[in-house]
C-alpha cells in the first residue's frame, strides 16, 4: 500500500560532527553516509541529513521543532530514563490527550519533541469534529517505571514537524494546496494540519510575530523535509500548485517547493 509519509529531515549546522553525535547517541542512529559537509544519519534508509552550513544564526521564523515517534508507551518512558542517564537536559513534558511527549533541544538549539501515540481510538474529537488536543501534565515517573519492558534502544520515525510562520491563513492555504486538512487550532496563533486523519503532520504558530524573509532559506536550523506520497496525490498537488502559481522545481517524480515562510519541502512520488 502506498503512504503519506515523514520520510526524513535536513538541517543546517555549523558544528557537523557535535550534532552528528548527539543524534547518533539519543536515537542510535547509524551514519549512512559521510563526506566533510554531510552527514546522512538513520537505520536501514536515511531519517536525518546534517549539511554543514556557513549560516551564523537562527532566525526567528524556522523550525519550532521536529518531533520523533516511538512506537509505545514504555519505549517513551525508556527515552526519558535514557536522557536523563545521559545528562541531557529535557525542557518540559505534556500529556496531549492523543499522545505523550517529552521536549528538548540539539547542541545548536533545533527544538526535539519525542512522542507516542495513544491508540487512535482513544482520540476524542470536539463538537467542531476537530480532534481534542491539549496540554496537560504527564506522569513522567509512570512512564519511567514502563522502562524495563524495553530490552533494546527504540527505533523512531520522524511523526511531525512544527513551523514558526508569519501569518497563518496564507500557510493553511499553502498546505491545502499540498492536500494537507486542518486538524484544528489553538487560538488565532496556531493552527495543526494531517494526511490521513492524523492529529497533525504539521503545526504552525506565529508566536515569534516576524516577517519572512527570502534570506531565511540560507539559516541554520531547517533546510528541508521530505514527504513521500502517492502518484495519484502528487499528481494533484502538483496541479494545484501549477493553478496557483506557485513557483517550484520539478524532477520527474520529485518537486521541490518553498512554503510562504521559506521552509523547503521535497515532494516524492511513489509508483
Amino acid at each position: 500500500m502506498n503512504m503519506i509519509t515523514l520520510e526524513s529531515l535536513t538541517l543546517n549546522v555549523q558544528d557537523l560532527e557535535k550534532v552528528s553525535s548527539f543524534y547518533q547517541d539519543i536515537f542510535k542512529l547509524n551514519v549512512l553516509q559521510k563526506s566533510l559537509d554531510r552527514n546522512v544519519l538513520g537505520y536501514d534508509k536515511p531519517l536525518l541529513t546534517l549539511k554543514k552550513s556557513n549560516a551564523t544564526k537562527h532566525t526567528q521564523l524556522g523550525l519550532y521543532h521536529a518531533a520523533w515517534r516511538v512506537a509505545t508507551e514504555s519505549e517513551l518512558g525508556w527515552m526519558i530514563l535514557h536522557l536523563h542517564q545521559a545528562h541531557i537536559p529535557m525542557e518540559g513534558f505534556a500529556d496531549h490527550l492523543v499522545s505523550k511527549a517529552v521536549y528538548l533541544s540539539d547542541p545548536e538549539g533545533n527544538g526535539i519533541e519525542i512522542y507516542w501515540d495513544r491508540p487512535k481510538i482513544a482520540w476524542k474529537k470536539d463538537p467542531d469534529y476537530q480532534w481534542t488536543m491539549v496540554t496537560e501534565p504527564l506522569d513522567v515517573n509512570a512512564l519511567i517505571d514502563l522502562a524495563p519492558q524495553v530490552h533494546s534502544h527504540p527505533r523512531v520515525v520522524l511523526g511531525h514537524v512544527h513551523f514558526y510562520v508569519d501569518q497563518l491563513p496564507n500557510h493553511e492555504h499553502f498546505y491545502q494546496l499540498l492536500k494537507m486538512d486542518k486538524m484544528f487550532a489553538f487560538g488565532p496563533m496556531a493552527s495543526f494540519m494531517a494526511y490521513d486523519n492524523y492529529h497533525h503532520h504539521l503545526g504552525l504558530n506565529t508566536w515569534n510575530r516576524q516577517k519572512a524573509n527570502s534570506e531565511d532559506r540560507q539559516r541554520l536550523g531547517l533546510a528541508s523535509v521530505h514527504l513521500q506520497v502517492p502518484m495519484e496525490l502528487f499528481l494533484s498537488i502538483l496541479d494545484e500548485l501549477k493553478k496557483e502559481n506557485y513557483l517550484y522545481e520539478l524532477h520527474k517524480n520529485h518537486l521541490s517547493v518553498f512554503d510562504p515562510s521559506h521552509h523547503l519541502w521535497e515532494i516524492s512520488a511513489t509508483e
